[in-house]
């Protein structure tokens, strides 16, 4: 009973510690595993969306800046073109209409328009609406302009884009027009003695509404190579009337990252639009592959929880199984672990134990007999000891009261014969009782069998 009592004491803490706490921590395990996974994922995505918009934000940020100045290098390229026309005059203008002619045909200039030294209108050319209208431009007194009084003091200069009437966006250039052989110097007075005139340049930003159908300059060409599938970009200036969109390019989004840039030269702005729901796509698609990946490990750890639970936890039942079975005294269960070395070894050391606990048990079993064989015979011994005892000792008592009570020599001497007779008697009883010790002692434990009428018929057959 104590061999089982420590076997079920040893069962318990096991079957609480591997069976409840181990499936429980198992599962939890898992669970924490899936937590962290998905927070991982989820912070992941998170941060990366973050990040792409960041990008994509700083990415439109330069491609506004590259294009505004873009536009700025442009409109310069196009005041330098005017300068070196205004290099071609000769004294006094007598060639202007030639210069002019050339100025609207082989530049991006719709009209070009020439003032002598006081802001007078000498000629024009390039497209003027009717005779009438250019008749009356000529001759006209243009110093009044802040851009011509600029450029008859030597400064030339591009003018704000302007919004005409019939909804057209022009933009002025002017460049002072010096005599020939003349040398810009630092002071004002000595370049005034120098400029004949002021050449004028308008060049046709918008068509507007009702504007003829003429080429555009090549400003907005840098905005042309942009995927206008999901960005665009958008020219404009701020007015007292409100903004004037010069030009565009692509369309309008519903949700858009925006940034904007200014043109130094002439005040506008560039903004450049890119379609948030094209990088939305993208980064739902990158969640989609980040979810299946994730649902691809969860997969592949549910299948590695599913073998880890057949060859790990339902072996742990099998060797609970395998403690009840002992402390229930069934000596005769074994287990065979497959699968990691560590389950062989544990399957090899509970056979092992069960081995010895059944050589234990068996032996305890066998010396229990031996013990109530031995208490059987010691009783069997005792009893028979005691009788003769008894009655030898009642013999002797008796003859010891009539030494007494008798008068003859002769009975006196019998009767302390009897005694002696029976006190050699009770120590005989005491050596056999020695000797019967002795040999109960070096018994094998076995018994044997005998058929005592045999054995007399023998021995009486012996000595007839």
């Amino acid at each position: 009973m104590g061999l089982r009592s420590a076997l079920a004491r040893l069962r318990s803490p096991l079957s609480t510690l591997t069976g409840l706490r181990l499936r429980t921590q198992y599962a939890l395990v898992l669970l924490a595993i899936l937590l962290i996974l998905g927070a991982v994922v989820v912070g992941t995505t998170q941060f990366f969306q973050q990040q792409t918009l960041q990008q994509e934000q700083s990415d439109l940020d330069q491609t506004a800046e590259l294009a505004a100045d873009q536009v700025d290098e442009s409109l310069q390229a196009s005041h330098e073109r005017l300068r070196g026309k205004s290099t071609e005059f000769e004294p006094n203008l007598t060639n202007r209409v030639e210069v002019l002619q050339s100025t609207v045909e082989n530049n991006e200039f719709v009209l070009a328009l020439v003032t002598d030294e006081n802001g007078t209108v000498l000629d024009l050319r390039g497209d003027v609406a009717n005779e009438t209208l250019r008749n009356e431009t000529i001759g006209s007194d243009l110093s009044d302009e802040s851009h011509i009084q600029a450029a008859l003091e030597g400064s030339s200069d591009i003018q704000s884009p302007t919004v005409e009437a019939d909804g057209s966006i022009s933009l002025t250039m002017t460049a002072s027009i010096l005599s020939e052989g003349a040398v810009s110097g630092n002071g004002s007075s000595a370049i005034e003695d120098r400029i004949q005139g002021v050449l004028v340049g308008m060049v046709l930003m918008n068509h507007g509404g009702n504007a003829p159908d003429v080429s555009l300059p090549g400003y907005f060409r840098p905005l042309q190579p942009l995927n206008t599938s999901f960005q665009s970009a958008i020219v404009e200036y701020e007015t007292e009337n409100g903004t004037v969109e010069i030009h565009r390019t692509g369309g309008s989004f519903d949700d858009a990252i925006t940034s904007t840039a200014r043109v130094e030269e002439v005040g506008a702005t560039v903004r450049m639009q890119r379609d948030r729901g094209a990088v939305t796509q993208r980064l739902q698609a990158l969640q989609y592959i980040q979810f299946g990946s994730l649902l691809v490990v969860l997969v592949s750890m549910l299948g590695l929880g599913f073998y880890q639970y057949r060859t790990n936890l339902r072996q742990t039942d099998r060797l609970l199984d395998g403690f009840e079975g002992l402390s229930a005294g069934n000596f005769g269960h074994r287990l065979d672990f497959r699968g990691a070395r560590e389950w062989e070894q544990i399957s090899d050391g509970f056979n092992s134990m069960v081995t010895g606990l059944r050589e234990r048990e068996d032996a305890i079993r066998e010396r229990e007999a031996q013990i109530r064989e031995r208490e059987q015979r010691l009783s069997v011994l005792n009893r028979i000891l005691r009788h003769n005892l008894q009655n030898d000792m009642t013999v002797i008592m008796g003859q010891a009261q009539l030494l007494t009570a008798l008068e003859s020599q002769e009975k006196r001497e019998s009767a302390a014969e009897t005694i002696v007779e029976m006190a050699r008697g009770l120590v005989d009883h005491s050596k056999k009782a020695r000797q019967l010790e002795t040999i109960m002692e070096n018994a094998d434990g076995e018994l044997v069998t005998l058929d005592l009428a045999s054995q007399m018929r023998q021995l009486l057959g012996e000595y007839s």
